[in-house]
Protein backbone atom coordinates (compact mmCIF):
# COMPACT_ATOMS: atom_id res chain seq x y z
CA UNK A 1 0.00 0.00 0.00
CA UNK A 2 1.43 3.36 -1.07
CA UNK A 3 2.45 5.92 1.56
CA UNK A 4 2.48 9.64 0.74
CA UNK A 5 3.95 11.31 3.86
CA UNK A 6 5.66 8.49 5.84
CA UNK A 7 8.84 6.52 5.15
CA UNK A 8 10.09 3.58 7.26
CA UNK A 9 13.66 2.20 7.39
CA UNK A 10 15.81 -0.07 9.55
CA UNK A 11 18.97 1.34 11.09
CA UNK A 12 22.32 -0.35 10.34
CA UNK A 13 24.47 1.59 12.84
CA UNK A 14 26.32 3.36 10.00
CA UNK A 15 23.85 5.26 7.79
CA UNK A 16 23.00 8.82 8.93
CA UNK A 17 21.16 10.23 5.87
CA UNK A 18 17.82 8.84 4.68
CA UNK A 19 15.99 9.92 1.51
CA UNK A 20 12.43 11.21 1.80
CA UNK A 21 10.16 11.04 -1.30
CA UNK A 22 7.65 13.65 -0.17
CA UNK A 23 7.69 17.49 -0.31
CA UNK A 24 6.96 19.95 2.51
CA UNK A 25 6.21 23.63 2.92
CA UNK A 26 8.45 24.11 6.00
CA UNK A 27 11.24 22.03 7.54
CA UNK A 28 9.38 22.18 10.86
CA UNK A 29 6.72 19.91 9.30
CA UNK A 30 9.20 16.98 9.07
CA UNK A 31 9.67 14.68 12.14
CA UNK A 32 12.17 11.83 12.67
CA UNK A 33 11.83 8.88 15.12
CA UNK A 34 14.14 6.06 16.17
CA UNK A 35 12.43 3.14 17.95
CA UNK A 36 9.50 5.47 18.66
CA UNK A 37 11.56 8.29 20.19
CA UNK A 38 11.51 11.66 18.38
CA UNK A 39 14.96 12.94 17.39
CA UNK A 40 15.43 16.73 17.40
CA UNK A 41 19.07 16.77 16.27
CA UNK A 42 18.37 16.17 12.60
CA UNK A 43 19.02 18.26 9.50
CA UNK A 44 16.10 18.48 7.05
CA UNK A 45 16.69 19.52 3.45
CA UNK A 46 14.69 18.90 0.30
CA UNK A 47 14.75 15.15 -0.39
CA UNK A 48 16.59 13.92 2.75
CA UNK A 49 16.92 13.86 6.52
CA UNK A 50 20.33 13.52 8.24
CA UNK A 51 20.77 12.28 11.83
CA UNK A 52 23.65 13.57 13.96
CA UNK A 53 24.29 10.01 15.22
CA UNK A 54 23.54 6.98 13.00
CA UNK A 55 20.49 5.05 14.22
CA UNK A 56 21.54 1.78 15.96
CA UNK A 57 21.62 -1.57 14.18
CA UNK A 58 18.13 -3.06 13.64
CA UNK A 59 16.42 0.04 15.05
CA UNK A 60 13.12 1.23 13.56
CA UNK A 61 13.61 4.53 11.70
CA UNK A 62 10.47 6.47 10.82
CA UNK A 63 10.30 9.87 9.07
CA UNK A 64 6.95 11.61 8.55
CA UNK A 65 5.49 14.93 7.49
CA UNK A 66 2.82 16.72 9.54
CA UNK A 67 1.44 19.77 7.72
CA UNK A 68 0.59 22.73 10.00
CA UNK A 69 -3.14 23.29 9.82
CA UNK A 70 -3.47 25.98 12.51
CA UNK A 71 -3.46 28.67 9.84
CA UNK A 72 -3.70 28.84 6.09
CA UNK A 73 -0.46 28.99 4.14
CA UNK A 74 -1.85 31.95 2.08
CA UNK A 75 -4.49 34.51 3.14
CA UNK A 76 -5.84 36.09 -0.02
CA UNK A 77 -6.82 39.78 0.11
CA UNK A 78 -9.56 41.46 -1.89
CA UNK A 79 -8.27 43.10 -5.09
CA UNK A 80 -4.81 41.66 -4.38
CA UNK A 81 -2.60 40.35 -7.14
CA UNK A 82 -2.87 36.54 -7.56
CA UNK A 83 0.49 34.90 -8.13
CA UNK A 84 1.35 31.35 -9.11
CA UNK A 85 3.39 30.89 -5.93
CA UNK A 86 0.49 31.90 -3.66
CA UNK A 87 -1.93 29.58 -5.49
CA UNK A 88 0.58 26.69 -5.33
CA UNK A 89 1.21 27.21 -1.60
CA UNK A 90 -2.49 27.21 -0.80
CA UNK A 91 -3.14 24.07 -2.82
CA UNK A 92 -0.01 22.25 -1.57
CA UNK A 93 -1.06 22.81 2.06
CA UNK A 94 -4.45 21.23 1.33
CA UNK A 95 -2.91 18.48 -0.83
CA UNK A 96 -0.33 17.51 1.82
CA UNK A 97 -2.96 17.46 4.57
CA UNK A 98 -5.09 15.06 2.53
CA UNK A 99 -2.12 12.74 1.95
CA UNK A 100 -1.27 12.69 5.66
CA UNK A 101 -4.88 11.92 6.55
CA UNK A 102 -4.81 8.92 4.22
CA UNK A 103 -1.46 7.69 5.61
CA UNK A 104 -2.61 7.98 9.21
CA UNK A 105 -5.83 6.13 8.43
CA UNK A 106 -3.92 3.35 6.70
CA UNK A 107 -1.41 3.08 9.55
CA UNK A 108 -4.11 2.90 12.22
CA UNK A 109 -6.15 0.01 10.82
CA UNK A 110 -7.50 -1.45 7.60
CA UNK A 111 -10.93 -3.02 7.23
CA UNK A 112 -10.59 -6.43 5.54
CA UNK A 113 -13.04 -8.02 3.10
CA UNK A 114 -13.91 -10.73 5.66
CA UNK A 115 -15.01 -8.14 8.25
CA UNK A 116 -11.81 -8.21 10.36
CA UNK A 117 -9.56 -5.22 11.21
CA UNK A 118 -5.86 -5.31 10.29
CA UNK A 119 -3.69 -3.15 12.59
CA UNK A 120 -0.59 -3.81 10.42
CA UNK A 121 1.46 -4.70 13.50
CA UNK A 122 0.72 -1.42 15.32
CA UNK A 123 0.28 -1.26 19.10
CA UNK A 124 -2.93 -0.08 20.73
CA UNK A 125 -2.16 2.09 23.76
CA UNK A 126 -4.03 4.02 26.43
CA UNK A 127 -7.03 1.67 26.33
CA UNK A 128 -9.62 1.38 29.11
CA UNK A 129 -10.11 -1.81 31.14
CA UNK A 130 -12.59 -4.29 29.62
CA UNK A 131 -16.21 -4.38 30.80
CA UNK A 132 -18.02 -6.83 28.51
CA UNK A 133 -16.99 -10.34 27.51
CA UNK A 134 -16.16 -9.16 23.97
CA UNK A 135 -13.98 -6.16 25.04
CA UNK A 136 -10.23 -6.10 24.31
CA UNK A 137 -7.90 -6.31 27.31
CA UNK A 138 -4.67 -4.50 28.07
CA UNK A 139 -1.45 -6.06 29.27
CA UNK A 140 -1.87 -4.45 32.66
CA UNK A 141 -5.35 -5.87 33.08
CA UNK A 142 -4.14 -9.36 32.13
CA UNK A 143 -1.22 -9.15 34.58
CA UNK A 144 -3.60 -8.06 37.34
CA UNK A 145 -6.09 -10.82 36.59
CA UNK A 146 -3.28 -13.40 36.48
CA UNK A 147 -1.90 -12.23 39.81
CA UNK A 148 -5.39 -12.48 41.32
CA UNK A 149 -5.72 -16.06 40.04
CA UNK A 150 -2.29 -16.97 41.41
CA UNK A 151 -3.24 -15.50 44.78
CA UNK A 152 -6.35 -17.65 44.88
CA UNK A 153 -4.28 -20.72 43.95
CA UNK A 154 -1.75 -19.96 46.71
CA UNK A 155 -4.60 -19.62 49.17
CA UNK A 156 -6.01 -22.96 48.08
CA UNK A 157 -2.62 -24.66 48.36
CA UNK A 158 -2.25 -23.39 51.92
CA UNK A 159 -5.54 -25.10 52.79
CA UNK A 160 -4.45 -28.49 51.49
CA UNK A 161 -3.45 -30.89 54.25
CA UNK A 162 -3.28 -34.67 54.51
CA UNK A 163 -4.55 -34.76 50.94
CA UNK A 164 -5.88 -38.04 49.54
CA UNK A 165 -6.90 -38.45 45.94
CA UNK A 166 -9.70 -40.35 44.26
CA UNK A 167 -10.08 -40.84 40.52
CA UNK A 168 -13.57 -41.35 39.10
CA UNK A 169 -14.04 -42.25 35.47
CA UNK A 170 -16.91 -40.62 33.64
CA UNK A 171 -18.30 -41.42 30.16
CA UNK A 172 -16.27 -40.43 27.14
CA UNK A 173 -16.99 -36.88 25.94
CA UNK A 174 -18.21 -35.64 29.35
CA UNK A 175 -16.51 -32.55 30.82
CA UNK A 176 -14.18 -33.39 33.71
CA UNK A 177 -14.16 -31.76 37.14
CA UNK A 178 -12.12 -31.57 40.35
CA UNK A 179 -13.55 -31.19 43.85
CA UNK A 180 -11.75 -30.78 47.18
CA UNK A 181 -13.08 -31.16 50.70
CA UNK A 182 -10.84 -29.06 53.03
CA UNK A 183 -12.27 -30.82 56.09
CA UNK A 184 -11.47 -34.38 55.01
CA UNK A 185 -8.58 -33.54 52.65
CA UNK A 186 -10.29 -35.57 49.89
CA UNK A 187 -9.37 -34.47 46.35
CA UNK A 188 -11.73 -36.08 43.81
CA UNK A 189 -10.83 -35.95 40.12
CA UNK A 190 -13.49 -36.73 37.51
CA UNK A 191 -11.85 -37.69 34.22
CA UNK A 192 -13.51 -38.62 30.96
CA UNK A 193 -12.67 -42.04 29.60
CA UNK A 194 -10.74 -42.15 26.37
CA UNK A 195 -12.32 -43.14 23.07
CA UNK A 196 -12.88 -46.81 22.42
CA UNK A 197 -9.93 -48.35 20.65
CA UNK A 198 -10.08 -50.32 17.44
CA UNK A 199 -11.53 -53.82 17.68
CA UNK A 200 -8.82 -56.44 17.97
CA UNK A 201 -8.60 -59.49 15.71
CA UNK A 202 -11.14 -62.25 16.26
CA UNK A 203 -9.82 -65.09 18.40
CA UNK A 204 -9.83 -68.73 17.40
CA UNK A 205 -13.22 -70.47 17.50
CA UNK A 206 -13.65 -72.59 20.60
CA UNK A 207 -14.76 -76.22 20.53
CA UNK A 208 -18.46 -76.90 20.09
CA UNK A 209 -20.38 -77.41 23.32
CA UNK A 210 -22.70 -80.38 23.89
CA UNK A 211 -25.89 -80.32 21.87
CA UNK A 212 -28.91 -79.29 23.85
CA UNK A 213 -32.03 -81.40 24.18
CA UNK A 214 -34.34 -81.35 21.21
CA UNK A 215 -37.23 -78.99 21.62
CA UNK A 216 -40.87 -80.00 21.41
CA UNK A 217 -41.99 -80.47 17.85
CA UNK A 218 -44.54 -77.93 16.80
CA UNK A 219 -47.99 -78.86 15.60
CA UNK A 220 -48.29 -79.83 11.98
CA UNK A 221 -49.66 -77.13 9.78
CA UNK A 222 -52.89 -77.44 7.86
CA UNK A 223 -52.47 -79.37 4.64
CA UNK A 224 -53.04 -77.24 1.61
CA UNK A 225 -55.68 -77.98 -0.97
CA UNK A 226 -54.83 -80.59 -3.57
CA UNK A 227 -53.82 -79.06 -6.83
CA UNK A 228 -55.62 -79.70 -10.10
CA UNK A 229 -54.51 -82.95 -11.74
CA UNK A 230 -52.68 -82.41 -14.95
CA UNK A 231 -53.76 -83.92 -18.24
CA UNK A 232 -52.72 -87.51 -18.87
CA UNK A 233 -49.88 -87.83 -21.28
CA UNK A 234 -49.96 -89.97 -24.41
CA UNK A 235 -49.45 -93.66 -23.91
CA UNK A 236 -46.06 -94.78 -24.99
CA UNK A 237 -45.48 -97.45 -27.65
CA UNK A 238 -45.80 -101.07 -26.49
CA UNK A 239 -42.49 -102.71 -25.82
CA UNK A 240 -41.34 -105.87 -27.58
CA UNK A 241 -42.86 -109.10 -26.22
CA UNK A 242 -40.32 -111.39 -24.69
CA UNK A 243 -39.74 -114.92 -26.12
CA UNK A 244 -42.07 -117.75 -24.91
CA UNK A 245 -40.57 -120.09 -22.39
CA UNK A 246 -39.72 -123.70 -23.37
CA UNK A 247 -42.48 -126.37 -22.88
CA UNK A 248 -41.66 -128.90 -20.18
CA UNK A 249 -41.11 -132.59 -21.05
CA UNK A 250 -44.15 -134.99 -20.93
CA UNK A 251 -43.93 -137.66 -18.26
CA UNK A 252 -43.55 -141.37 -19.22
CA UNK A 253 -46.72 -143.52 -19.65
CA UNK A 254 -46.99 -146.54 -17.34
CA UNK A 255 -47.09 -150.17 -18.72
CA UNK A 256 -50.44 -151.66 -19.69
CA UNK A 257 -51.54 -154.89 -17.98
CA UNK A 258 -52.15 -158.28 -19.71
CA UNK A 259 -55.68 -158.98 -21.07
CA UNK A 260 -57.38 -162.02 -19.51
CA UNK A 261 -59.57 -164.66 -21.16
CA UNK A 262 -63.10 -163.62 -21.91
CA UNK A 263 -65.54 -165.40 -19.61
CA UNK A 264 -69.15 -166.23 -20.05
CA UNK A 265 -71.44 -163.35 -20.12
CA UNK A 266 -73.12 -163.33 -16.80
CA UNK A 267 -76.12 -161.60 -15.65
CA UNK A 268 -75.80 -158.01 -15.76
CA UNK A 269 -74.87 -157.01 -12.39
CA UNK A 270 -75.58 -153.93 -10.65
CA UNK A 271 -73.79 -151.13 -12.23
CA UNK A 272 -71.11 -150.28 -9.94
CA UNK A 273 -69.58 -147.00 -9.35
CA UNK A 274 -67.68 -145.62 -12.21
CA UNK A 275 -64.07 -146.28 -11.78
CA UNK A 276 -61.41 -143.77 -12.09
CA UNK A 277 -60.31 -142.83 -15.56
CA UNK A 278 -57.26 -144.61 -16.70
CA UNK A 279 -54.18 -142.83 -17.75
CA UNK A 280 -54.09 -141.10 -21.08
CA UNK A 281 -51.99 -142.81 -23.66
CA UNK A 282 -49.09 -141.10 -25.31
CA UNK A 283 -49.89 -138.37 -27.78
CA UNK A 284 -48.56 -138.93 -31.23
CA UNK A 285 -46.49 -136.35 -32.98
CA UNK A 286 -48.42 -133.50 -34.50
CA UNK A 287 -48.61 -133.48 -38.24
CA UNK A 288 -48.02 -130.46 -40.44
CA UNK A 289 -50.78 -127.94 -40.28
CA UNK A 290 -52.70 -127.71 -43.50
CA UNK A 291 -53.64 -124.58 -45.29
CA UNK A 292 -56.41 -122.57 -43.85
CA UNK A 293 -59.73 -123.58 -45.38
CA UNK A 294 -62.26 -121.28 -46.91
CA UNK A 295 -64.77 -119.45 -44.80
CA UNK A 296 -68.11 -117.78 -45.48
CA UNK A 297 -66.94 -114.82 -43.43
CA UNK A 298 -65.50 -111.76 -45.04
CA UNK A 299 -62.31 -112.22 -42.98
CA UNK A 300 -61.15 -115.08 -40.75
CA UNK A 301 -57.94 -115.52 -38.73
CA UNK A 302 -55.69 -118.49 -38.40
CA UNK A 303 -52.40 -118.71 -36.55
CA UNK A 304 -51.03 -115.80 -34.56
CA UNK A 305 -47.53 -115.63 -33.09
CA UNK A 306 -44.91 -113.15 -32.00
CA UNK A 307 -41.43 -113.64 -33.44
CA UNK A 308 -38.16 -113.02 -31.67
CA UNK A 309 -38.19 -109.34 -32.76
CA UNK A 310 -41.54 -108.86 -31.05
CA UNK A 311 -43.49 -108.60 -34.31
CA UNK A 312 -47.07 -110.01 -34.23
CA UNK A 313 -47.77 -112.21 -37.22
CA UNK A 314 -51.37 -113.24 -38.09
CA UNK A 315 -52.68 -115.66 -40.72
CA UNK A 316 -56.02 -114.76 -42.26
CA UNK A 317 -58.25 -115.38 -45.26
CA UNK A 318 -60.68 -112.98 -46.83
CA UNK A 319 -60.48 -109.40 -47.97
CA UNK A 320 -59.27 -106.38 -46.03
CA UNK A 321 -58.71 -102.71 -46.73
CA UNK A 322 -55.48 -100.76 -46.39
CA UNK A 323 -54.64 -100.06 -42.79
CA UNK A 324 -57.18 -102.74 -41.77
CA UNK A 325 -55.38 -103.37 -38.47
CA UNK A 326 -54.77 -100.73 -35.76
CA UNK A 327 -54.11 -100.61 -32.02
CA UNK A 328 -55.81 -97.92 -29.92
CA UNK A 329 -54.25 -96.14 -26.89
CA UNK A 330 -55.58 -98.90 -24.61
CA UNK A 331 -53.80 -101.66 -26.60
CA UNK A 332 -57.00 -103.05 -28.18
CA UNK A 333 -56.69 -104.51 -31.75
CA UNK A 334 -59.22 -103.32 -34.31
CA UNK A 335 -59.74 -105.04 -37.71
CA UNK A 336 -61.63 -103.49 -40.62
CA UNK A 337 -63.41 -106.01 -43.00
CA UNK A 338 -64.94 -105.77 -46.43
CA UNK A 339 -68.66 -106.73 -46.66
Amino acid sequence: MARYSIISNTGDGVTRTYAIPFTFLKTTEVFAYVDGDEKKDVEVVAGSVTFTTPPPLSSAVLISRVTQLGKRAVDFKSAALLTEADLDSANVQLFNAMQEAVDRANRSFTAQADGTINLSGSLVTNAADPVGDEDLVTRGWVNGATESTLAQARSLVSQLHNISTQLIRIPYGTDGDVTYNPVTGQLTVYLSEGPTGATGPTGATGSNGPQGTQGIQGTQGIQGEQGVQGTQGDRGAAGKQGPAGATGATGATGPRGLKGDKGDLGDQGIIGDQGSQGPVGPIGSQGNQGNMGSTPLGLAFGRMYVDEDGILTMEYVGSSVDNAFRLDSNGDLYVSTVN
